[in-house]
């Protein structure tokens, strides 16, 4: 499988299937953070701060995450989310998938170029299950520190 086709196939898990997603270090870094951090707020004690990260440390994919996170306030994406964003992210990729199939039929079968309104769908699919992406990788990804302005320097 070429490097597009691997790019494309992780994009529709990540939508589709956001809880198969393979978990990088990054990820289970900042899962270790918000458990420590929970445990010195005190949301957490000790004993159940190490159990969550054994889970953390032995989770594989982003559902193990979310279920070893469910004892940290705020640790893991609501299921309600997850399932949003897989709904309509199918809704939207299907939706575009029988409309494509529809125009094609229409073209080849009156021999005539029809506008390719199926686009409108495709091109605005994005702005409904972009946001829905992005609130589920804010509960794995930390957020990106602050920029530093060009010129400054180290210190």
């Amino acid at each position: 499988m070429n490097v597009e086709l691997r790019e494309i196939a992780t994009l529709t898990q990540r939508l589709l299937r956001p809880d198969q997603v393979a978990l990088d270090e990054t990820e289970r870094d900042h899962a270790r953070h918000r458990v420590e951090d929970a445990a010195y707020a005190g949301s957490l004690d000790d004993e159940r701060a190490k159990t969550t990260l054994a889970h953390v440390a032995n989770a594989r994919t982003r559902g193990d995450l979310r279920r070893a996170m469910r004892v940290v306030p705020g640790g893991a994406a609501p299921s309600g989310l997850v399932n949003a964003l897989r709904g309509v992210s199918a809704l939207w990729l299907a939706g575009t998938a029988v409309q494509f199939a529809i125009w094609t039929l229409i073209s080849l079968i009156g021999f005539h170029w029809t506008e390719p309104w199926w686009l409108w769908t495709l091109v605005t699919g994005p702005f409904v299950a972009g946001p829905l992406w992005w609130l589920t990788e804010t509960y794995y990804r930390p957020a990106p520190g602050p920029a530093r302005a060009i010129g400054t320097s180290q210190g």
